[in-house]
């Protein structure tokens, strides 16, 4: 369709008003924002009202000018529909069309599929440094660019001039889409609300950001990713009323500084340019090198285009792509090093680094983290927003004996770190392993196991003890027991012997006081491991704790008290045993054995002593 002639529509004779009402409806369409949609060489431009109105209209007879303000009802919306007919519905599609149509890509000639594999191999090599991953990512995240479907994340280009890292999307803009659907730009659309220009366009590329000042690029940095993420905008032009439509832009930075400040998030895809390609006068690879630039230019046709085109939509699968998901690349992994905030630094070089976990107050982690950023030269948090920090890594602190306490393992910071992309593959760690002091940390996982094994052989020694206190019973019966002396011929020869009697007794009583003394060291260090475990609980499983004890001891007390009411009832039902001599009593008797009575004395008193030594060591580990 030619361009709109104002000539054509005064010449119109006043019978032929139809005629010209439809010519007029050809180029001019009334918008819903209040704009026009105005056709000049071969599409549709958004034009405001003033200047349809004073440039075209007033020129016009007032029946035509009536017509379009006034009577002509086909107002439409402006949209941007990759692939979707000009006009449907009551909408304006303003989307341009791409450069090429599918064909087999097998019907396209060698020499052009050979150069295809060339671009390719240059993507591969130069672009991914050979990775076979990030080469898959790329080219997936340009298949689904030219499907028409938006990514929402950013790829970004960090290299130094003469790398070639703009040759791929010069190539696309001009011979793949075509540069209606391309826009190459510096940083302007980030700083100016006019971005009407993006409007419609499948990739845009940002060429040689500038470095921006801290103020300017949380600015810039808000607004490009609110972009990257949106599926509409609102755009705006100085001479055009804001509307809103589809976004179907898909972004690329280009730089050769550090230009994009926060690139360590999920948006950017930072790829790992190679520069051994880079054509360097009087290197040895000049030749070499500059032979390989020479191939891949000489793809730069609209033929090659098209055969790329077709490739990429024939053999590229991009069902389930998330760009978002991209792999880790080497700079992706040194920009999460490089932009760790201060308390993120702080861990990494204190703790992970030297294979240390935490174990300090939290007045302690504090002063240490102040110390660490006056020798960085950085501005600490105040203690509050600390503390708030290491909350979010999943770095509590607990309450111990009225202490806020830290206490974490080195395991879980090297985890943290691993899986924040903390580690950088230049870090270095500490080779020496650190002493029980200099890891500041108490193993929980070895405490509960030698807490739990104290657990069980307390237990086989309770039941031990048990049977220490049946023999202890029967030993006091057997001081007790009525020994009858029965008459027989060889009494005067073989007399008690009453000494060896006691010494046998002796010997068994030491023995039960050896085990008791195992099972008081065996006690003791079942309490040593059971308050470091203590230490490791929660305020409130503590307390949860000391309730269960109150209540089990209180449940002892009780059993206790029932079995001593018991034994005192059975012991008040029984008759007193009748008068009875112990073998003791037998020699004190004797008139043959005078000389042992001082040695009886001193035997029966030691005996008392030690069984009531005994007993109380029993109820002490009851």
């Amino acid at each position: 369709m030619k361009n709109f002639s104002l000539k054509k529509v005064i010449d119109l004779k006043p019978s032929e008003q139809l005629k010209a009402q439809a010519y007029i409806s050809k180029y001019f369409i009334p918008l819903s924002n209040g704009s026009h949609a105005f056709y000049n060489d071969g599409k549709y431009e958004i034009v405001n009202h003033d200047t349809i109105l004073k440039t075209y209209f007033d020129r016009m007879p007032k029946t035509l000018k009536d017509y379009y303000f006034k009577q002509n009802i086909d107002i439409r919306t402006i949209e941007y529909e990759f692939g979707k007919p000009e006009f449907h519905d009551d909408k304006l599609n303003l989307c341009p069309k791409i450069k090429h149509s599918i064909q087999p890509y097998a019907t396209f000639s060698t020499d052009i599929k050979e150069k295809v594999g060339i671009m390719l191999s240059y993507i591969k090599e130069v672009l991914c440094s050979g990775n076979q991953s990030h080469y898959d990512y790329l080219l997936k995240w340009i298949t689904n660019m030219i499907h028409g479907n938006k990514n929402d994340s950013i790829l970004y280009l960090r290299a130094r001039q003469g790398y070639g890292k703009s040759t791929l999307f010069e190539f696309i803009r001009h011979h793949v889409l075509g540069n209606s659907l391309c826009y190459m730009s510096g940083s302007e659309p980030l700083l100016s609300k006019n971005n009407a220009i993006l409007a419609g366009k499948l990739l845009i590329y940002f060429e040689e950001l500038e470095t921006f000042t801290t103020g300017q690029w949380m600015g810039v940095s808000s607004r490009l990713k609110k972009m990257a993420t949106s599926t509409s905008m609102t755009y705006e032009d100085k001479y055009v009323k804001p509307y809103e439509a589809r976004n179907i832009n898909s972004y690329v930075v280009l730089s050769n500084n550090d230009a994009i400040k926060d690139d360590d998030g999920r948006r950017y895809f930072i790829l790992d340019v190679s520069g051994h390609r880079e054509i360097i006068i009087g290197s040895k690879n000049e030749i070499e090198n500059t032979e390989y630039w020479d191939n891949v230019y000489a793809c730069f046709n609209d033929e090659v285009g098209h055969a790329f085109y077709c490739y990429l939509m024939e053999q590229i699968d991009i069902k389930g792509f998330k760009p978002q998901r991209f792999p880790m690349t080497n700079n992706k992994i040194s920009s999460f090093a490089k932009r760790l905030e201060s308390h993120e630094n702080f861990i990494k070089h204190h703790y992970v680094l030297q294979k240390l976990g935490i174990k300090a107050s939290v007045q302690e982690l504090y002063d240490e983290y102040v110390d660490f950023c006056k020798k960085e030269q950085r501005t600490p948090f105040k203690k509050i927003e600390f503390g708030s920090k290491l909350k979010e890594l999943g770095i509590e602190y607990y309450k111990s004996n009225g202490n806020n306490k830290y206490q974490v393992s080195s395991e879980f910071l090297h985890e943290l770190a691993t899986t924040r992309h903390w580690i950088h593959e230049i870090d270095d760690f500490c080779e020496e392993q650190p002493s029980k002091e200099e890891q500041g940390s108490t193993q929980d996982d070895e405490l509960i196991q030698k807490y739990t094994q104290s657990e069980k052989e307390l237990k086989l020694l309770k039941n031990e003890n048990e049977q220490m206190k049946l023999e202890l019973e029967a030993l006091k019966q057997a001081k007790k027991e009525v020994r009858v002396i029965e008459e027989s011929d060889d009494e005067e020869n073989n007399p008690p012997q009453p000494q060896i009697e006691h010494n046998k007794l002796n010997d068994e009583i030491k023995e039960l006081r050896e085990k008791l003394d195992k099972l008081r060291d065996i006690r003791a260090e079942r309490n040593k491991y059971q308050e470091l475990w203590f230490d490791t609980l929660s305020e409130k499983e503590q307390k949860q704790e000391e309730e269960r004890w109150l209540k089990e001891q209180e449940k002892k007390k009780q059993e206790k008290e029932r079995k001593e009411q018991k034994e005192k009832a059975i012991l008040s039902k029984d008759k007193p045993p009748a008068p009875v001599k112990s073998i003791i009593s037998i020699i004190d008797d004797s008139d043959e054995e005078d000389d042992l009575d001082e040695e009886v004395k001193t035997v029966r008193l030691k005996d008392n002593k030690i069984m009531k030594a005994l007993e109380s060591d029993c109820e002490f580990l009851d």
